[in-house]
């Protein structure tokens, strides 16, 4: 096992992997709480692990980006979840608290994948219960295509599916609805009618010039929690290097088929999750996805956009917690 870190006192992270003591059929061996560091395939990864005395089956947080953190939901949606729950977070290489290779190459969905498997197996449990938001959702949907016998349940908060065409499409009537002045109205008009021939250059072109009050709009339903969630973006002092992102909308090699067409390989009970507000990756992208998987429910949070986790939190642990159900 390659040398880990530990940080503020915590012992988490020591214990991954540990065989000792008695354990509830699929949660992981001797976790417990703490914050540390720890080095997969070569890159130095941040996670954390809370509400490691409920014993559960470990419950991976995958977070959106690319090239984001676990921060903000650590903080808004997490002790919610973490009252029943073991739950496992880490940063992606990239992103957060974890190391950013600066080689392009060392980028990829498949390498995301690689990472994410090096840290479930460094858990020790036989299976994860796996939670994806946004970008992250679509990360979890691959890892779970990938290694089906690891993952018992899965949620996907928000999924774009992988079409970042259908996506961008999806964004620009969002823009569309939420133009503030006729300029802006007749702008977005326009580019509903245009093909999309580029969907980075068109997400692009959407986001040029638009402020920090437009994006909490178009993020969020609620303004309080657009609030409460840029307040703690500014307080964690964390920024995307845009690696990630930068690789995944210049080579289309990193990507697969698109995941619509693969989902139904993945046989395990599945949540989808999606705001009825959901400007970004859309609620009937959400809607298809559930309907691609073999065993998913489908829930639509009625005030929320992009993300129910922060707008309504508890709705969302109890949802996702009676989809998990207890020990397991």
């Amino acid at each position: 096992m390659p040398p880990v870190t530990r940080r503020h006192g915590l012992a988490a992270v020591a214990a991954l992997g540990a065989l000792g003591g008695r354990t509830v059929a699929g949660a992981s061996p001797t976790l417990v709480d703490g914050t540390g560091r720890t080095t997969l395939n070569g890159v130095e990864h941040w996670l954390r692990i809370a509400g490691a005395a409920h014993r559960t089956r470990p419950l991976v947080i995958v977070h959106g980006g690319p090239g984001g953190n676990s921060y903000v939901y650590e903080r808004l949606q997490g002790p919610w979840l973490e009252r029943s729950r073991t739950v496992v977070y880490y940063d992606q290489r990239g992103g957060g608290r974890s190391a950013a290779p600066a080689d392009p190459a060392d980028y990829a969905m498949s390498t995301l994948v690689a990472d994410l498997d090096a840290l479930v197996r460094r858990l020790g449990a036989p299976s994860i219960d796996l939670l994806g938001f946004s970008f992250g959702a679509e990360l979890a949907l691959e890892y779970a295509l990938a290694h089906p016998e690891r993952v018992a349940r899965l949620v996907l908060q928000s999924p774009s599916g992988g079409d970042y065409r259908r996506m961008a499409l999806t964004e620009t009537y969002g823009f569309a609805a939420l133009a503030a002045n006729g300029q802006d109205r007749a702008r977005f008009a326009r580019l509903t009618g245009e093909p999309i021939t580029s969907p980075a250059a068109r997400i692009a072109a959407l986001w040029t010039g638009r402020d920090a009050a437009f994006a909490d709009r178009f993020q969020y339903h609620r303004p309080r929690a657009a609030a409460e969630a840029r307040r703690l973006e500014a307080a964690s002092g964390l920024h995307n290097s845009g690696l990630m992102n930068a690789v995944m909308f210049s080579d289309t090699r990193v990507w697969g088929p698109p995941l619509m067409q693969r989902a139904s390989a993945f046989a395990a009970p599945a949540l989808v999750l999606v705001g009825a507000y959901d400007r970004t990756t859309g609620v009937d992208v959400a809607r298809d996805l559930a309907a691609s998987l073999q065993d998913a429910r489908f829930v639509v949070f009625a005030a929320s956009a992009h993300f129910p986790c922060f707008e309504e939190p508890e709705l969302y642990a109890r949802t996702v917690g009676a989809f998990l159900g207890g020990r397991s």
